[in-house]
């Protein structure tokens, strides 16, 4: 304990000559510390002690009692050195516009603290949404559960669901694990994924496990959380009169402009801090640090609107922020140990958890000096005060400013959660629905429709819930209809015109109209993302359910494309209908299959090939939609020379299916994205492809092979032969040589194709299985070896031949791209939504 420490003062004391001020300065720097009191110099100096000991004649036999006994216990009983009823400060400031902040800040909290007192003690609670007039009268039971959601509202007048019901599922352990992994005291974290994935309603969760200052960077629609951080980052920073908005920059404007933005940020904080000081000062001491506390605290703070303290921590930033740095910065250390006095913890961690963090590097880009990134100066003026853990939260952070050496470390968390299942929606669902409208067919219907349109991320979900509630259940099925419509800018087609309860009234209309989907706009600003993009729709295209990714996972997250499906942002997935049915409009639709599929300018433009390459993907989609006609081998592909007679055969694609017996069979593809079952398969990703068990025509193989993708085609004469092909990204800003070229033609060869340890057995070794017929004028292994280059195509009769018997051709572009724009973009753009 520090009283240990005040105790070995008085041993040194007794042992050299008494100076009485300095050991009282000594031993009242320990108490304050030990009672969580700021060092105030007006009592803690030498100077005060000596005033102090003058002005109470009785503390001097005290200190010598204390100094004899080498106990300090009758000083620390002493009713006068425990200064309880003193208003402390680390720091006294004669600057005017100090000590106008001091006054306005008191005035405020004389207006406002009986309503604060008043909610912290149950006396008043939050306004309760109520359903709208609009749609008539509710029945009974209706309007009976209704009443027991006990719903907030939101300052639109909406049900607020994300501050509905916290802390009901505190003990569901996955929910304690997700909290306990991003509230981590003393660990400064961010917490990132997509948009709607449930990261604000997570962090009310832990809020309500612990103590802490919620901000935000943006104003919600909603109107939750205080407008104080979001207010000034969109007008208050610029609107003071030295911040330089406009360029040209010198160095030291730029500098004033990120001092006027930490003294604001420091003001914001400050602000929640005092809020949250003269919270817990009218509670009960007993009460204070108690679960039920805290759910207060959170809904005083996040909902200024329901209340009637109004948005106290925005008038307190605003009163505070004239201030002087220095005034501001010990205002907050003394505030937090206030703080941590009240609640009797000396520990205690304070979280400042700042949202929609996204937003600082946007609005104050160019404005700062290089090395100092908007977001970064924020967090670095709250993490440096005791005790203070602070959380990013946003749909995408730019880390890199956060990994240097010379700056607290930030750990990174994704894990958020999802309906990834049907029976965590249903769970979620069931909560807001009458139980008789959920056990009714239409109920159970809905409740399998919403599955299938709104799995996924969590505000799909809840936004429609909110327009259930606010239309009374009333045409539930029209209404998801409608909703989907909005959503997904697609007609659902899953449910008879005789279940759809007829038209909506306007009013549901403008209920499902409320809320804005996906749109990917910003994708088309970000080449590697849209072309992460384009890979997911691709492979979703040719037969997956759902595609997860393990690279380019930020940036996809950030568009909103994925959403993290881990805790550290290593794996994000994609198969959710409100964001793959726009997209696919997006990127097919809006642009053209052929430059859905082959993107000619974009791909001229990048400066570096794709993190995710899409090329054999696309080659996969054209080629099963050019081969429905009869087409030559060498229309499809480009020989060296005279093409051989052989190439002039009509090809088809096939799947090679081995039988029981063991020996191959060639089976026709004959399908299209328009003839695609929900089921169909068109590509495999393993090895076991060369084992012709697996089915699927194609064989994505840069996992294995020196290929990227890998099918049979059958020719007139029923000949088989594999065919290998990589693809190039070739452009003006990526230069790939004839010789290299030439190297992966060669690398295609059945004795390089394969990637096999040394001592793999013979038996285990990847190659091509035999084929029902072999095509033997190919090679006694018949492979056609083949480049596609994209945008810039490659010569084949300039790529110097080697020695291998297997030919070499490269892909005819201008039929792919043809064959491409003859594809409905119906059949693209929503057969797999």
């Amino acid at each position: 304990m520090l009283l240990d420490e005040a105790n070995e003062i008085l041993r040194e004391a007794s042992q050299s000559r008494r100076e009485y001020p300095r050991i009282l300065s000594r031993i009242l720097h320990v108490f304050f510390r030990e009672r969580m009191q700021p060092l105030d110099p007006h009592f803690v100096s030498e100077d005060a002690c000596y005033r102090l000991l003058v002005e109470n004649r009785f503390l001097r036999p005290l200190i010598e009692e204390a100094v004899s006994a080498k106990d300090c216990g009758g000083l620390w009983n002493c009713e006068l050195l425990k200064f309880q009823h003193v208003d402390l400060a680390s720091f006294h400031s004669r600057f005017d516009d100090d000590l106008t902040a001091q006054k306005v800040v008191q005035e405020v909290l004389g207006k406002c603290t009986k309503s604060v007192s008043d909610f912290a003690n149950g006396r008043s609670r939050l306004s309760t949404w109520v359903p709208p007039p609009s749609f008539g009268a509710l029945d009974a039971s209706t309007q009976s559960f209704l009443s027991s959601l006990d719903i907030p509202r939101a300052s639109d007048s909406n049900p607020c669901l994300v501050l509905h019901d916290l802390g009901s599922m505190i003990d569901h352990q996955p929910l304690q694990d997700r909290i306990r992994s991003v509230f981590t005291a003393s660990s400064h974290t961010m917490f990132i994924n997509a948009s709607g994935s449930g990261k604000t309603r997570l962090l009310f969760e832990g809020l309500c496990e612990q103590w802490g200052v919620y901000m935000s960077c943006a104003m919600d629609a909603s109107g939750v959380g205080s407008r104080n951080l979001a207010w000034n980052i969109l007008y208050g920073i610029e609107a003071d009169e030295v911040f330089k908005t406009d360029p040209p920059w010198e160095m030291h404007q730029l500098c004033t402009n990120e001092g006027v933005a930490q003294r604001i940020f420091h003001s914001c904080f400050l602000a929640g801090l005092i809020f949250l000081k003269t919270f817990l000062e009218s509670i009960d001491p007993e009460e204070r640090d108690t679960l039920a506390a805290r759910q207060r605290w959170l809904l005083l703070q996040t909902c200024p609107f329901g209340t009637n303290c109004g948005d106290v921590a925005l008038t307190l930033s605003d009163c505070i922020q004239r201030a002087s740095p220095t005034y501001i910065k010990h205002a907050i250390a003394d505030t937090l140990l206030h703080i941590r006095a009240l609640l009797r913890r000396r520990d205690a961690p304070i979280f400042c958890v700042v949202d929609e963090c996204q937003v600082p590097d946007t609005k104050f880009a160019m404005k700062f000096r290089d090395e100092v990134t908007p977001l970064r100066l924020l967090a670095r003026s709250y993490e440096s005060f005791e005790c203070v853990t602070v959380i990013l939260t946003g749909k995408s952070i730019n880390r890199e400013p956060f990994c240097r050496p010379d700056s607290p470390q930030y750990r990174v968390c994704t894990d958020t959660g999802a309906f990834d299942t049907a029976e965590r929606q249903q769970t979620y669902i069931l909560r807001y629905l009458p139980p008789v409208l959920a056990a009714s067919s239409t109920g159970r219907l809905l409740i399998s429709r919403m599955w299938t349109w709104l799995k996924g991320r969590y505000q799909f979900t809840a936004s429609f819930i909110s327009c259930l509630l606010m239309t009374w259940f009333e045409q539930p099925q029209m209404l998801l209809t409608t909703y989907v419509f909005v959503m997904l800018k697609i007609e659902a087609n899953d449910i008879s015109d005789d279940k759809l309860e007829g038209p909506l009234p306007y009013s549901s209309q403008r209920a499902a109209q409320n809320f804005q989907g996906f749109t990917g706009a910003r994708l088309e600003y970000d080449p590697q993302a849209w072309y992460s993009a384009q890979s997911i729709m691709l492979r979703l295209l040719l037969g997956e359910d759902s595609v997860h990714i393990t690279e380019n996972c930020f940036h996809l997250a950030r568009h909103g494309v994925t959403h993290f499906t881990d805790a550290c942002g290593k794996e994000s997935r994609a198969y959710e209908p409100t964001v793959l049915c726009p997209l696919a409009r997006r990127i097919f639709k809006d642009s053209g299959v052929a430059d859905g599929l082959y993107p000619m300018e974009r791909a001229k433009s990048i400066k570096e090939p794709p993190i995710h390459r899409t090329d054999h993907l696309a080659f996969a989609s054209v080629l099963v939609h050019a081969l429905r006609e009869k087409r030559l081998l060498c229309d499809l592909f480009s020989f060296p020379g005279i093409a051989p007679a052989w190439a002039a055969q009509n090809a088809q694609l096939v799947r090679v299916v081995r039988q029981k017996g063991g020996k191959p069979q060639a089976i026709k593809v004959d399908s299209s994205f328009a003839k695609a079952t929900a089921f169909e398969r068109w590509v495999s990703y393993s090895p076991r492809w060369l084992q012709q068990k697996s089915g699927e025509p194609f064989c994505v193989a840069s996992q294995f092979s020196e290929a990227d993708l890998l099918f049979v085609l059958q020719l007139e004469d029923g000949r088989c032969v594999y065919v290998a092909l990589a693809c190039v990204f070739r452009n003006a800003h990526v230069d790939v040589s004839l010789a290299d070229v030439g190297q992966k033609l060669e690398s295609l060869a059945p004795c390089n194709i394969f990637r096999q340890a040394s001592n793999t057995t013979y038996k285990n070794r990847l190659r091509f299985w035999a084929l029902p017929e072999k095509a033997t004028y190919m090679g006694d292994t018949p492979v056609l070896r083949v480049v596609s280059a994209f945008p810039y195509e490659v010569d084949v009769n300039e790529v110097e031949r080697d020695a291998h018997p297997q030919p070499i051709a490269t892909v005819n572009m201008s039929l792919v791209r043809e064959v491409a724009g003859s594809i409905a973009v119906d059949d693209v753009a929503f057969k797999r939504g």
